[in-house]
């Protein structure tokens, strides 16, 4: 995925669902759990299911990652969030978490 300078995912929970984050280019921010931690080429950040997790991009250019989910469904999960018209509706957003097991907590984590 590529993310742009200052976006991110905000904080959320994915329950059913560990991860892997493979930085390939940039720099990115990371919150997992309480621990904030900066993340570039060749780092990988791992978050076990029902861990409060968020990321963004750091600097001025776009930063790009692999996202590794298992068991295999997340790519379901970005699916329905594409099909939402934008700007989306909080309480559609809430309806595709819900749907894939997946909750949000807080905002972007930011420098």
């Amino acid at each position: 995925m590529t993310v742009m300078p200052g976006l991110g995912a905000p904080a959320h929970n994915s329950f059913g669902e560990d991860k892997i984050f493979h930085v390939t280019e940039g720099a990115l921010l990371f919150l997992v759990g309480d621990d904030r931690v900066r993340a570039e080429p060749g780092d990988h950040i791992l978050v076990a299911k029902g861990v409060t997790h968020s990321f963004s991009a750091l600097g001025d250019s776009p930063a790009k990652m692999t996202l590794i989910s298992t068991p295999a469904k997340h790519e379901r999960f970005f699916l329905a969030l594409s099909d939402l018209p934008v700007p989306h509706d909080p309480g559609d957003v809430q309806a595709v978490c819900k749907a894939f097991d997946q909750a949000i907590v807080g905002p972007v984590v930011q420098p």
